[in-house]
């Protein structure tokens, strides 16, 4: 549908899923790093309804119409009950890049989600920032490290979820601005979402996995008890926990080391004065039937002619983020001056996505780092990505927009665990599977 130059397209994936794409002008590329291409590009064929004052389509299990007077979408199963509807009054509204989406709130309605979020498990009343921050949990800090904009919304015997396909800055908020309606919403990027339907709250947790994938099957000794701490230094420390819990008969699979057993706090080495026997550390904690996740932060310290190989790999595979005069972008971060293996191109005008980390040259360079440094004697890497860029980054890429080596850091800061994982070498995991 268009007026004027805005546009809105809404697909029926499924029956019981409905994608909502709205953009001011030409709709952005259509893209993801969440939902899965096979699920995305399907559809299912409807039943169109054109009326006076709607027109829309009906499934096999809802109806979706727009509504002219007001304009709004409003979602109903067959029996004409509203499971969604924009609300009356708060239409979608485009501000400086960004968006909101104002939905009418039924009465008793339940919203669970998003993610890591500190407050209570019903979201009700609360209002919530999606944007990975690498910053200490109490009892009211948001944003925290981890961004999932996906709610479970739970009204009488009908459930759904909405998923907001979007990486920038987003915000959600259920009801604590106005107790009528729920809102979402992003300071920029595309408005694409999905309308996720059950009817019960595990279909509509099976239907969000149809969209975004299902995980590969974790190990078994994924799912016991993992102790972990900030942090445990020096190796005698660790060695002392790990008999304390065999002698205590305390059922527990995993340790974990934060960046303390690290050379200077750099990714990649070890501090062999405190881990004298790093290898054999590994080795004995296997033999107590514990596996080891040590940390490493996603920048590598700027350490120039000092024999300091992620260092002097990376400035000689040129895979490190440019000032706009193309010398290296350093920072302040854990090992004090530091680099980041995020640069390359911009993806689509629109998006801005990184796809730095996807690129073969980087992913290589970060496989071979992880592989030849530490990796080979652990069990997995416990990779963080909120504090992925120096300090200061921030301010780089907001002045950096338009350079064709620069990334848009405000389009991707939520997906860089994603790129990260996508150069990390999975194999391993499914290796240490026992």
């Amino acid at each position: 549908m268009q007026a004027g130059a805005a546009i809105m397209r809404i697909t029926a994936l499924r029956d019981d899923i409905i994608r909502v794409r709205i953009a001011p002008d030409a709709l952005p590329e259509d893209a993801s790093w969440a939902v899965v291409p096979e699920a995305r590009s399907k559809s299912v064929n409807v039943q169109s309804i054109d009326e006076s004052s709607f027109v829309g389509f009906r499934t096999a299990a809802l109806e979706v119409r727009v509504e002219n007077n007001p304009a709004r979408i409003v979602i109903q199963d067959l029996s004409g009950n509203v499971i969604s509807a924009d609300s009356v009054g708060r239409p979608v509204t485009f501000r400086s890049g960004g968006f909101s989406v104002h939905k009418a709130m039924l009465g008793g309605e339940h919203f669970f989600g998003l993610g890591d979020k500190t407050g209570g498990f019903d979201r009700g009343g609360q209002a919530y920032t999606l944007w990975n921050t690498d910053v200490g949990p109490q009892e009211s800090v948001d944003p925290l490290y981890k961004s999932i904009p996906f709610f479970l919304a739970i009204h009488e015997t009908r459930s759904y979820g909405i998923f907001l396909d979007n990486t920038w800055r987003t915000w959600f908020d259920f009801g604590k601005s106005a107790r009528d309606a729920y809102a979402f919403g992003s300071e920029g990027g595309p408005l694409d979402y999905y309308f996720i339907y059950g009817p019960s709250p595990k279909q509509v947790v099976e239907n969000y996995a149809y969209l975004t994938g299902k995980p590969p099957l974790p190990p078994m000794w994924a799912l016991g008890f993992q102790q972990s701490r900030y942090s445990y230094f020096p190796e005698s420390q660790l060695r002392e926990i790990a008999t304390r819990l065999r002698n205590d008969r305390i059922p527990s699979d995993v340790v974990y080391l934060d960046i303390d057993y690290q050379d200077r706090n750099r990714p990649f080495t070890v501090n062999t004065k405190a881990f004298p026997d790093f290898s054999g550390l590994v080795s004995d904690l296997r033999k107590q039937h514990l596996h080891l996740v040590n940390i490493t932060d996603l920048h590598i310290a700027h350490a120039p002619n000092q024999g300091y190989s992620p260092y002097d790999t990376g400035h000689a595979g040129d895979h490190f983020v440019k000032n706009p005069d193309g010398s290296e972008f350093v920072g302040a971060v854990w090992p004090g001056p530091a680099v980041s293996v995020v640069s390359l191109a911009l993806v689509g005008a629109g998006y801005g996505l990184i796809s730095g980390l996807t690129a073969a040259a980087v992913a290589v360079y970060w496989r071979r780092a992880l592989y030849g440094r530490i990796a080979s004697r652990i069990y997995l890497a416990w990779c963080t990505a909120a504090v992925v860029l120096p300090i200061g980054a921030g301010r780089l890429f907001d002045v950096t927009q338009g350079y064709g080596t620069a990334i848009v850091i405000a389009a991707g800061g939520n997906v860089l665990g994603i790129l990260i994982a996508l150069g990390l070498p999975r194999e391993r995991a499914t290796r240490a599977n026992p």
